[in-house]
């Protein structure tokens, strides 16, 4: 069993270097977020670029694997994580061995060290990319105002729309600023700029931005001011801020109870682990402990999704 650990530790930490030298290597992230931007490259269409790349022969394990790169890719950028998805899979792969051998060395029982090793693999790093989204997604809802104000001054001026875009970007140091670059750059790679804001509304989960989009759609079809029509949409868009920022606040507190409620059971049990091990060995050493540490589990996990749904209002 020692000897099983140290390798496991030993592969865990190569894991971790490899990860971490990931997040360093800007050259890498730049050149792979270059091909993800590719593949929105037009030849008589939008997105046909990746739809041919997936329809060339290849097994479905590779076709599925490329999916779910560029679907991670796209969840790494919009929490602002430079890596790449195969240093974030490494990290996957270290946090569910590190949790393997914590718990395993904790609990002596290598099915437990299993049980949280899965978990930590899983909900570790998902709950450090949500959490991190969630967050460049209120800032980018905050600051999509200013950039509808920006953008209609632009207008006022003369500019083309694209142009008065660009220039709002360059100026907006803040999340607005980064994603609308990355917008812009995926125009440069062939891309329509409504498919290319549509991406980023999607990437940032802006409901605020699909109504943009929407707006600069029916203002090309029936005409008028498109700085009005930018008006109009940023007082709309602010209204909704101010109401998410009041609602934020006034769930706070069932937010804080929900993480209460869920940590107690995990953090007693932990301590116990640490303090009392032989008090809590009934739960993997019997076939009746295992069962009841199941049940344990998927209650807790349920409860988890449940006051998840309980606590968000959609504004």
């Amino acid at each position: 069993m020692p000897l099983t650990i140290g390798g496991l530790a030993f592969v865990a930490t190569a894991f971790f270097v490899v990860a971490i030298g990931g997040f360093f290597d800007r050259e890498r992230a730049l050149k792979n977020r270059a091909k993800v931007l590719a593949s929105y490259a037009r030849v008589t269409g939008a997105g046909e670029a990746l739809e041919a790349e997936l329809a060339r022969p290849k097994s479905a394990f590779e076709k599925t694997l490329t999916k779910v790169r560029a679907s991670l890719f796209e969840t790494l950028i919009a929490a602002g994580v430079q890596i790449s998805p195969d240093g974030w899979i490494g990290v996957i792969g270290a946090s569910g061995v590190l949790g393997f051998i914590i718990a395993t060395a904790l609990s002596g029982s290598p099915i437990i060290g299993a049980i949280f090793g899965l978990a930590a693999g899983y909900f570790g790093p998902k709950l450090f990319l949500d959490n991190r989204r969630a967050a460049r997604s209120v800032k980018f809802a905050d600051e999509l105002p200013g950039l509808m104000q920006v953008l209609a001054s632009g207008l006022r001026t003369g500019l083309p729309f694209a142009q008065a875009l660009e220039s709002a970007a360059r100026q907006d140091r803040g999340e607005v600023g980064t994603q609308m670059t990355f917008a812009l750059t995926e125009v440069q790679f062939g891309s329509t700029l409504e498919e290319a804001l549509m991406r980023v509304a999607k990437r940032m989960n802006s409901q605020d931005l699909i109504w943009f989009v929407q707006a600069l759609d029916i203002q090309r079809e029936i005409g008028g001011s498109l700085s009005g029509v930018l008006d109009s949409v940023a007082a709309t868009i602010r209204g909704r801020a101010e109401l998410r920022r009041e609602v934020r606040v006034l769930s706070a507190e069932g937010k804080l109870s929900a993480y209460v409620l869920l940590g107690l059971p995990i953090g007693t049990f932990a301590v116990l682990i640490l303090i009392r091990p032989s008090y809590v060995a009934f739960f993997w050493s019997s076939s009746l402990g295992m069962i009841m540490a199941g049940v344990f589990v998927g209650l807790v996990t349920a409860g988890w999704f449940w006051l998840q749904k309980l606590v968000v209002i959609e504004v």
